[in-house]
């Protein structure tokens, strides 16, 4: 499994001026300005979920990934150094099983 390349950012939100546009939504961009995905405001008649916060959870999610992963590495060489298995740590376990969700590898 891949994942778009490079930097998304968030746009929004929508006017409502759309056939098919509440109001309230956000487009994630990627680099390049393409939508790549949207987080929708009004999910049903009366219903509504935290746009902003979704896109902006999306948008920062390959940073996150990238972050996540960079720290089981170092702490990992770290622990290695002081032989420490870090798989003694449900934690890291735990951590390892989310990354490896997140890159499509259940």
């Amino acid at each position: 499994m891949t994942h778009t390349k490079g930097t998304l950012r968030i746009d929004g939100p929508s006017l409502g001026r759309g056939r098919l546009d509440d109001g309230g939504d956000y487009a994630i961009r990627d680099e390049t300005g393409k939508i790549v995905g949207e987080a929708v405001y009004q999910v049903d008649y009366g219903t509504f979920r935290p746009a902003r916060e979704n896109a902006q959870l999306w948008a920062t999610s390959p940073k996150l990934l990238g972050a996540c992963e960079l720290l089981v590495d170092e702490l990992e060489h770290v622990l290695d150094t002081q032989g420490v298995e870090l798989g003694e740590y449900e934690q890291f376990s735990y951590l390892r099983s989310v990354i490896s969700e997140a890159r499509g590898r259940s």
